[in-house]
Protein backbone atom coordinates (compact mmCIF):
# COMPACT_ATOMS: atom_id res chain seq x y z
CA UNK A 1 0.00 0.00 0.00
CA UNK A 2 1.27 3.35 -0.79
CA UNK A 3 1.36 4.67 2.83
CA UNK A 4 2.22 8.15 1.81
CA UNK A 5 -1.09 8.72 0.18
CA UNK A 6 -2.86 11.27 2.43
CA UNK A 7 -6.36 9.88 4.05
CA UNK A 8 -8.40 12.84 2.15
CA UNK A 9 -7.34 11.10 -1.53
CA UNK A 10 -8.13 8.03 -1.00
CA UNK A 11 -11.23 6.07 -1.94
CA UNK A 12 -12.79 3.91 0.88
CA UNK A 13 -15.64 1.55 0.62
CA UNK A 14 -18.12 2.07 3.16
CA UNK A 15 -20.23 -0.91 4.02
CA UNK A 16 -23.10 -1.89 6.05
CA UNK A 17 -24.80 -4.82 6.54
CA UNK A 18 -28.32 -6.22 8.03
CA UNK A 19 -28.99 -9.89 9.17
CA UNK A 20 -31.37 -12.05 11.44
CA UNK A 21 -28.69 -11.49 14.18
CA UNK A 22 -24.65 -11.60 14.89
CA UNK A 23 -23.30 -14.84 13.83
CA UNK A 24 -23.09 -15.63 10.49
CA UNK A 25 -22.92 -19.41 11.39
CA UNK A 26 -26.52 -19.53 12.76
CA UNK A 27 -27.72 -16.30 11.45
CA UNK A 28 -28.51 -15.02 8.17
CA UNK A 29 -28.15 -11.61 5.89
CA UNK A 30 -30.50 -9.86 5.39
CA UNK A 31 -29.17 -7.27 3.30
CA UNK A 32 -25.71 -5.77 2.55
CA UNK A 33 -24.61 -1.94 0.78
CA UNK A 34 -22.05 0.24 0.04
CA UNK A 35 -20.45 3.61 -1.71
CA UNK A 36 -17.47 4.75 -2.34
CA UNK A 37 -16.19 7.98 -0.59
CA UNK A 38 -13.32 10.24 -1.60
CA UNK A 39 -13.39 13.56 0.77
CA UNK A 40 -11.43 15.51 -2.16
CA UNK A 41 -12.47 13.21 -5.34
CA UNK A 42 -16.40 12.57 -5.72
CA UNK A 43 -16.99 9.68 -8.37
CA UNK A 44 -20.16 9.79 -9.93
CA UNK A 45 -19.26 6.40 -11.17
CA UNK A 46 -19.70 5.27 -7.57
CA UNK A 47 -23.51 4.86 -6.37
CA UNK A 48 -24.50 3.97 -3.29
CA UNK A 49 -25.43 0.24 -3.74
CA UNK A 50 -27.46 -2.05 -1.49
CA UNK A 51 -29.11 -5.43 -2.65
CA UNK A 52 -31.44 -7.59 -0.19
CA UNK A 53 -30.32 -11.00 0.37
CA UNK A 54 -32.23 -14.26 0.07
CA UNK A 55 -33.02 -16.63 3.25
CA UNK A 56 -31.74 -20.21 2.82
CA UNK A 57 -34.80 -22.72 2.66
CA UNK A 58 -36.21 -22.41 5.89
CA UNK A 59 -34.76 -19.11 7.01
CA UNK A 60 -37.08 -16.67 8.82
CA UNK A 61 -36.81 -13.56 9.73
CA UNK A 62 -37.27 -12.70 13.35
CA UNK A 63 -39.75 -10.53 14.66
CA UNK A 64 -37.71 -8.04 16.37
CA UNK A 65 -35.75 -7.64 13.59
CA UNK A 66 -38.55 -7.01 11.35
CA UNK A 67 -39.44 -3.67 14.18
CA UNK A 68 -36.01 -2.69 13.85
CA UNK A 69 -35.60 -2.73 9.79
CA UNK A 70 -39.03 -2.78 8.53
CA UNK A 71 -37.72 -5.61 6.51
CA UNK A 72 -40.41 -8.28 5.53
CA UNK A 73 -39.93 -11.47 4.45
CA UNK A 74 -41.57 -10.38 0.81
CA UNK A 75 -38.83 -7.80 0.43
CA UNK A 76 -36.45 -10.57 0.10
CA UNK A 77 -38.39 -12.86 -2.51
CA UNK A 78 -36.09 -10.89 -5.22
CA UNK A 79 -32.90 -10.47 -3.39
CA UNK A 80 -29.98 -12.02 -4.56
CA UNK A 81 -27.28 -14.50 -3.79
CA UNK A 82 -24.84 -14.69 -1.55
CA UNK A 83 -22.39 -15.83 -4.21
CA UNK A 84 -23.29 -12.84 -6.76
CA UNK A 85 -23.12 -10.40 -4.09
CA UNK A 86 -19.70 -11.10 -2.94
CA UNK A 87 -18.55 -11.36 -6.60
CA UNK A 88 -19.47 -7.77 -6.86
CA UNK A 89 -18.45 -6.67 -3.77
CA UNK A 90 -14.97 -8.32 -4.97
CA UNK A 91 -15.06 -6.72 -8.22
CA UNK A 92 -15.35 -3.23 -6.34
CA UNK A 93 -12.67 -3.52 -4.21
CA UNK A 94 -10.47 -4.26 -6.74
CA UNK A 95 -11.31 -1.33 -8.99
CA UNK A 96 -10.62 0.81 -5.58
CA UNK A 97 -7.28 -0.66 -4.74
CA UNK A 98 -5.90 0.36 -8.78
CA UNK A 99 -7.28 3.60 -8.33
CA UNK A 100 -5.68 3.51 -4.79
CA UNK A 101 -2.85 1.74 -5.95
CA UNK A 102 -3.14 -0.11 -3.10
CA UNK A 103 -3.53 -4.31 -2.13
CA UNK A 104 -6.12 -4.17 -0.45
CA UNK A 105 -9.37 -2.02 -0.45
CA UNK A 106 -9.63 -0.21 2.68
CA UNK A 107 -12.92 -0.18 4.20
CA UNK A 108 -15.16 2.04 6.33
CA UNK A 109 -17.53 0.32 9.28
CA UNK A 110 -19.32 1.68 11.97
CA UNK A 111 -18.98 -0.96 14.64
CA UNK A 112 -17.05 -3.37 12.61
CA UNK A 113 -17.37 -6.07 15.04
CA UNK A 114 -20.91 -7.10 13.63
CA UNK A 115 -20.19 -7.04 9.66
CA UNK A 116 -16.62 -8.69 9.59
CA UNK A 117 -17.82 -11.90 10.73
CA UNK A 118 -20.09 -11.82 8.04
CA UNK A 119 -17.46 -10.66 5.06
CA UNK A 120 -15.05 -13.31 6.66
CA UNK A 121 -17.85 -15.91 6.24
CA UNK A 122 -18.50 -15.41 2.77
CA UNK A 123 -14.94 -14.80 1.32
CA UNK A 124 -14.76 -18.76 3.31
CA UNK A 125 -17.58 -19.42 1.32
CA UNK A 126 -16.99 -18.40 -2.31
CA UNK A 127 -13.11 -17.18 -2.16
CA UNK A 128 -11.47 -19.10 0.40
CA UNK A 129 -8.57 -19.35 -2.02
CA UNK A 130 -7.71 -16.02 -2.84
CA UNK A 131 -7.06 -13.47 -0.10
CA UNK A 132 -9.14 -11.04 2.01
CA UNK A 133 -9.61 -8.10 0.30
CA UNK A 134 -10.76 -5.79 2.48
CA UNK A 135 -8.59 -3.99 5.30
CA UNK A 136 -11.09 -2.33 7.94
CA UNK A 137 -11.36 0.31 9.96
CA UNK A 138 -13.65 1.14 12.45
CA UNK A 139 -15.20 3.89 13.01
CA UNK A 140 -16.35 3.30 16.51
CA UNK A 141 -13.57 2.04 17.68
CA UNK A 142 -11.85 5.46 16.07
CA UNK A 143 -14.59 7.40 17.68
CA UNK A 144 -13.70 6.23 20.65
CA UNK A 145 -10.26 7.23 21.10
CA UNK A 146 -11.67 11.09 19.53
CA UNK A 147 -14.18 11.55 21.86
CA UNK A 148 -14.01 9.34 24.87
CA UNK A 149 -16.24 11.46 26.86
CA UNK A 150 -19.09 11.03 24.51
CA UNK A 151 -21.31 8.61 26.37
CA UNK A 152 -22.53 6.47 23.83
CA UNK A 153 -20.58 5.66 20.18
CA UNK A 154 -23.28 3.70 18.45
CA UNK A 155 -23.90 4.96 14.63
CA UNK A 156 -26.81 6.66 15.78
CA UNK A 157 -25.42 8.39 18.90
CA UNK A 158 -22.27 9.38 17.06
CA UNK A 159 -23.93 10.84 14.04
CA UNK A 160 -25.84 12.77 15.99
CA UNK A 161 -23.53 14.19 17.86
CA UNK A 162 -21.68 15.01 15.02
CA UNK A 163 -24.85 16.80 13.41
CA UNK A 164 -26.49 14.01 10.98
CA UNK A 165 -30.06 12.81 11.80
CA UNK A 166 -30.29 8.65 11.20
CA UNK A 167 -33.79 7.89 10.01
CA UNK A 168 -35.52 5.03 12.50
CA UNK A 169 -35.17 2.39 10.01
CA UNK A 170 -31.59 0.18 10.44
CA UNK A 171 -31.51 -0.30 6.82
CA UNK A 172 -28.13 -0.62 5.20
CA UNK A 173 -28.73 2.67 3.04
CA UNK A 174 -29.33 4.70 5.86
CA UNK A 175 -26.55 3.45 7.47
CA UNK A 176 -23.89 3.95 4.86
CA UNK A 177 -24.80 7.56 4.87
CA UNK A 178 -24.27 8.23 8.37
CA UNK A 179 -20.80 6.13 8.43
CA UNK A 180 -19.73 8.06 5.25
CA UNK A 181 -20.61 11.69 7.15
CA UNK A 182 -18.71 10.47 10.29
CA UNK A 183 -15.70 9.27 8.16
CA UNK A 184 -15.65 12.40 6.96
CA UNK A 185 -16.14 14.43 10.24
CA UNK A 186 -13.38 11.54 11.76
CA UNK A 187 -11.09 12.63 8.91
CA UNK A 188 -10.66 16.28 9.95
CA UNK A 189 -10.21 15.03 13.64
CA UNK A 190 -7.50 13.14 12.21
CA UNK A 191 -5.80 15.67 11.11
CA UNK A 192 -5.62 17.51 13.87
CA UNK A 193 -4.06 15.17 15.87
CA UNK A 194 -1.41 14.57 13.19
CA UNK A 195 -2.97 11.46 11.18
CA UNK A 196 -3.05 12.04 8.08
CA UNK A 197 -2.34 9.01 6.24
CA UNK A 198 -3.77 4.97 6.02
CA UNK A 199 -0.59 3.66 7.88
CA UNK A 200 -0.67 6.44 10.54
CA UNK A 201 -3.81 5.46 11.01
CA UNK A 202 -3.70 2.19 11.82
CA UNK A 203 -0.47 2.45 13.94
CA UNK A 204 -2.55 5.48 16.11
CA UNK A 205 -5.73 3.12 16.22
CA UNK A 206 -3.44 0.43 17.98
CA UNK A 207 -2.42 3.07 20.51
CA UNK A 208 -4.32 2.60 24.36
CA UNK A 209 -7.37 4.28 24.41
CA UNK A 210 -7.63 6.71 26.39
CA UNK A 211 -8.95 6.41 30.07
CA UNK A 212 -12.51 8.01 30.51
CA UNK A 213 -13.37 9.70 33.74
CA UNK A 214 -17.17 8.30 34.88
CA UNK A 215 -18.14 11.96 36.53
CA UNK A 216 -16.87 13.90 33.31
CA UNK A 217 -19.03 11.65 31.64
CA UNK A 218 -22.03 12.25 33.11
CA UNK A 219 -20.98 16.38 32.69
CA UNK A 220 -20.79 15.55 29.60
CA UNK A 221 -23.65 13.97 28.84
CA UNK A 222 -25.47 16.61 30.96
CA UNK A 223 -23.83 19.46 28.57
CA UNK A 224 -25.03 17.91 25.35
CA UNK A 225 -28.97 17.62 26.76
CA UNK A 226 -28.34 21.06 27.72
CA UNK A 227 -27.28 22.53 24.10
CA UNK A 228 -30.28 20.53 22.26
CA UNK A 229 -28.32 17.91 21.14
CA UNK A 230 -29.76 13.94 20.81
CA UNK A 231 -28.14 11.84 23.29
CA UNK A 232 -29.30 8.56 22.46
Amino acid sequence: MKNSIPLDKLNFLVLDCQATGPTPETHHLLEIGWTVANLSRPNPNFVLTCFTCKLPEGGKIPAAVTRVTGIEPEDLKSGRSQASIWKKLQRLSKKICQANGTTKCPTIIHFARYEEPFLLHLHQKFSAKKTFPLEIICTHEITKRLLPHLPRKGLRATAGFLGYSVPEWRRSEHHILATEFIWKKVIAMLKESGVTTWEQLKQWSQQPQPKTDTMRIVVDALCIKGSGLRVF
